[in-house]
């Protein structure tokens, strides 16, 4: 009676993939990059992408952390051949900060009374939320 073992190759090219996976860092990307006139480094710790889209419009919204020389720079990013300059418009921080307020996971307690209580029903939002200076 033969054993029916695992092939050898098939071992073989699975092991460097499983390795791959374990050793694999966190994907990190920035849509476009900096340049400028000198050669210090431009570096963006963080981007925060918004699309919005509604009929046939599709608005993005690109709002990088910039870390780098004050001086003239230049922020490269492939865009649509449809895009034009009058397309393109500097935002406030405030408009993506308050989307990402808006989006952000929110919590909610619901409270469910006990049918069997005597009393009158009472909703949770119906109740005295203020602090208690006597506890």
């Amino acid at each position: 009676m033969s054993k029916r073992r695992f092939p050898r190759f098939a071992l073989a090219a699975l092991l460097p993939g499983f390795a791959a996976l374990l050793v694999a860092p966190s994907a990190q990307a920035f849509p476009g990059f900096f340049v400028g006139k000198d050669d210090q480094p431009r570096l963006s710790a963080a981007t925060q992408i918004v699309i919005m889209h509604r009929d046939q419009r599709t608005v993005v919204t690109v709002m990088t952390d910039y870390d780098g020389p004050s001086q003239e720079f230049a922020l490269v990013m492939p865009l649509p051949e449809d895009v034009s300059m009058d397309h393109v418009v500097t935002l406030k921080r405030e408009f993506v900060t308050r989307i990402d307020e808006l989006t952000a996971p929110r919590f909610h307690e619901f409270w469910e009374m006990d049918p069997c209580e005597s009393g009158t029903p009472e909703q949770e939002w119906e109740r005295n939320l203020k602090a208690n200076t006597d506890t």
